[in-house]
């Protein structure tokens, strides 16, 4: 019992001894890591400079070296993986290579470590491993989890971004060059392009919304006061174009279908007579409508005998 208790003792001071030993070299250890990251593929080309890379290698060694050692980590460290994380995917590195090179500190601080322990004691210290795979695993685990958060963060803001641009489209007389052009930008379309613009009738928006789902079209659908709204670029070639530019998919929807807008500048007057149109129209019959069906209930609203559809 005293022998174990002996080994056990050894085997704790040659660990600490290493760690502090790895501490005291730590901006040495880090430069090798830097070496080797620019061999990862997302890495060499990026927008992370090199002193951030330096900074993160020494403060990412030095947290799993007070993992492995049993050392308290201090509150610079203690949530530096999920910055890490949150950074990365700011800045538009790759989820793989990210993992690649985390993963990479692992093979870096076990080789150091190694080289650092006496000859007698190497046997036993290669059970220590495990202790170095764990600490790792958990900074993986972390950054993970970080770069997760920041795209979901990311992609909340961007539609954030895209509906409040086409809410400003939507509500302009569309002569705003500068309204077009970044309203173009947050919906991936061309100002220039030619657009199918309908709204879901209001008594079936699960079923507008759900066909527009199995078209793959979800991007193109915002919602505004209530009203599902798509407007859909027409990506056709020039010589594609002379036939109707409404999809196949949309004909079978109940909804209102405006005549196609010839640019992004005549969307908003489009949506507009869309709006005007399903709100007076008898949807009951499947199918979507058009303006050969609406003029009429449109000028009778006009005039006052307003027809309405009969889920809204």
């Amino acid at each position: 019992m005293p022998k174990n208790s002996d080994s056990s003792a050894t085997g704790r001071s040659v660990l600490s001894d290493v760690v502090t030993s790895c501490l005291a070299d730590i901006d040495g250890i880090a430069e090798r890591f830097l070496i080797d990251v620019q061999d990862i593929e997302g890495y060499a080309g990026s927008p992370v400079q090199d002193q951030d890379l330096r900074d993160t290698a020494v403060a990412s060694m030095e947290l799993l070296l007070r993992m492995v050692g049993g050392l308290p980590v201090p509150e610079r460290l203690a949530l530096m993986s999920d910055a890490l994380g949150h950074r990365r995917a700011s800045q538009g590195v790759p989820l793989e290579s990210l993992l690649r090179a985390v993963r990479m500190d692992f093979r870096i601080l076990w080789t150091e470590m190694l080289g650092r322990v006496p000859a007698e004691s190497l046997s036993d210290f290669t059970h220590d491993a495990v202790r170095v795979w764990e600490a790792v695993e958990f900074h993986v685990t972390r950054v993970h989890a970080g770069y997760m958060d920041e795209l979901a963060s990311m992609a909340h803001e961007k539609e954030q971004q895209r509906a409040f641009l086409l809410s400003r489209l939507l509500s302009s007389d569309g002569r705003d060059p500068q309204l077009l052009g970044q309203a173009a930008r947050a919906l991936g379309v061309s100002p220039q392009g030619s657009f199918v613009v309908a709204v879901g009738a209001g008594s079936a928006r699960r079923e507008f919304r759900a066909g527009v789902a199995r078209a793959q079209a979800e991007d193109y659908l915002h919602e505004r006061d209530g009203a599902l709204i798509l407007v859909l670029e027409d990506r056709r070639p020039p010589s594609g174009r002379a036939t109707v530019a409404v999809p196949a998919w949309l004909t079978g929807l109940r909804c209102f279908v405006a005549p196609v807008a010839g640019s992004l500048a005549e969307v908003p007057t489009m949506v507009r007579v869309a709006l005007e149109a399903v709100a007076v129209l008898d949807f009951t019959a499947p199918g979507h409508q058009s303006i050969r069906q609406a003029w009429g209930p449109v000028a009778a609203a006009r005039l006052g005998g307003r027809r309405t559809d009969p889920g809204t």
